[in-house]
């Protein structure tokens, strides 16, 4: 039964995966493509896990070229968390590495602002900071495809590097790894070319 299983399900991802032709040819220029969802990351030097909101647009300004923006919030998920917040608001370029097809593989630079508030974890103590804005420098890759008109399904990896600093504390650095991945939606100007 198992073997039934594995083998339908290889068969239907290799159908998905059908070579890219001219009729699966997207017009990315003027669109928007914009997708919210659940996150998760691990913060290295804390080794501690996090949970996050988030939510991220991209509009194309020509197939290989977008603008993007981001917001991160992280969702207190245990008392013993050493961040009470940490959140993000991001923007920056996208670099895509295939011009309109369905499969849109690509690479993203997006600097921001961290809101951080800390457990102060010294002897005696268990206060939270106040919440402090720090620069924050971000590095993602990730890959959409585009399954209809208007919706897509992603994946992504982001590599965040963030100087804390807390007023009460002193500075340290945060090298965090997130991944997402669900499914978004897209709005166009232009439709599917059709190749007659």
């Amino acid at each position: 039964m198992e073997k039934k299983k594995i083998s339908v399900f290889i068969i239907l991802c290799l159908m998905s995966l059908k070579g890219i032709t001219q009729e699966d040819a997207i017009e990315r220029t003027g669109m928007f493509r914009g997708q919210a969802n659940l996150a998760g990351s691990y913060i290295m030097p804390f080794k501690q896990f996090g949970t996050f909101i988030t939510g991220d647009f991209n509009y194309y300004l020509n197939p290989q070229v977008s603008i993007t923006g981001e917001g991160w919030y992280m969702l207190p998920v245990t008392e013993k968390q050493l961040f009470t917040a940490h959140h993000n608001l991001l923007g920056g370029i996208t670099w895509h590495l295939s011009k309109n097809t369905r499969w849109d593989p690509y690479l993203a630079f997006t600097p921001g602002i961290s809101f951080t508030a800390q457990r102060d974890t010294t002897e005696g103590n268990n206060r939270i900071t106040p919440v402090a804005l720090s620069p924050a420098l971000t590095l993602a890759v990730g890959c959409n495809y585009y399954a209809g008109s208007i919706f897509h399904f992603f994946v992504k990896i982001r590599y965040l590097y963030t100087n804390l600093i807390a007023q009460e504390l002193p500075s340290s650095t945060l090298h965090e790894i997130r991944i997402t991945a669900g499914l978004g939606f897209n709005f166009r100007k232009k439709k599917i070319k059709s190749q007659d």
